[in-house]
């Protein structure tokens, strides 16, 4: 088995701390790009400072590193800064990128933040570097967003119609991405990664109501009545206009879809809803 050094790009966000957390659980090297050095990070991760926007960092921070976790945060930038990380890597002597996407990313044509990954991607495909991409659905760690609302309230408010939606757990995107560093691939390959079934948001309430001990309604709002509320919030005007496309498709059954890409791959089941629930709303009694 190749045991080659992981470096991970977006090692704070959601996805990216937990593959550290699963890397290191498995004692694999890793190490994290940081843009700041008061993160926290794993027990035994190394960590490495570099500059999206600086690609003379990027190739600092890549030496003697085999292997790639690429994820950085949704911006207008973005395909800028990813693109940059490929070709740092591809100058450093890296010899693959595991590329965390969007399902959104492969429709045709791909909207809202999968324009951005689609771009990413087949860049990546074209560098001459092996590859995987993971295009997972929603996480269920945006409902964490929501928990104020939840468990304060009583309300789980998205405006998704009775649409069904195939949520991931973002545990289960790193889990995903950990065993193709730890089994060396499957490489060349695109993977679905999405939950076990796609409920729709009435059932998601359902299943908080059990955990917290309350009652939780759904609510669809029209999007207007959301885009006021994240403009109150202070999100950016082009977060607003993208999320209006990805909730657009969401509530047209657009992330409904359930592969058999993450059994095959990792031999297991993706976590259900009910699971996260338990995991992370119990506290909310």
């Amino acid at each position: 088995m190749n045991r080659g050094h992981v470096l991970v790009v977006g090692a704070t966000g959601t996805v990216g701390y937990e593959l550290l957390l699963q890397l290191r659980s498995h004692e694999f090297p890793c190490s994290a790009m940081l843009r700041r050095s008061n993160a926290e990070l794993p027990e035994g991760v190394r960590p490495v400072y570099a500059d999206l926007t600086c690609p003379s960092s990027l190739r600092t921070a890549l030496q003697g590193v085999d292997l790639v976790f690429l994820l950085s945060g949704d911006s207008p930038d973005q395909v800028k800064q990813e693109c940059a990380v490929i070709d740092a890597a591809k100058m450093c002597g890296v010899r693959g990128i595991v590329k965390s996407s969007a399902f959104a990313a492969g429709l045709d044509p791909p909207l809202a933040y999968g324009a951005n990954h689609a771009h990413v991607e087949q860049y990546l495909k074209n560098s001459g570097l092996e590859w995987a991409i993971l295009r997972p659905t929603m996480f269920m760690q945006n409902f964490l967003e929501l928990s104020a609302a939840i468990s304060q309230r009583g309300l789980l408010p998205l405006p998704f119609g009775n649409a069904k939606v195939s949520l991931i757990d973002a545990r289960d995107v790193a889990l995903a991405a950990s065993t193709l560093f730890r089994q060396n691939g499957p490489w060349q390959r695109t993977y679905e990664i999405n939950g076990p079934e796609a409920i729709n948001m009435e059932a998601a309430a359902h299943e908080l109501s059990k955990t917290t001990g309350r009652s939780v309604r759904y609510l669809s709002p029209p999007f207007w009545v959301i885009a006021l509320i994240m403009q109150a919030q202070g999100i950016r005007r082009w977060d607003i206009r993208m999320r209006k496309q990805l909730f657009t498709m969401i509530r047209s059954g657009g992330e409904s879809n359930c592969s058999s890409d993450f059994q095959e791959l990792t031999g297991q089941m993706p976590g259900s809803f009910a699971e996260f629930t338990q995991r992370y709303f119990r506290t909310c009694r």
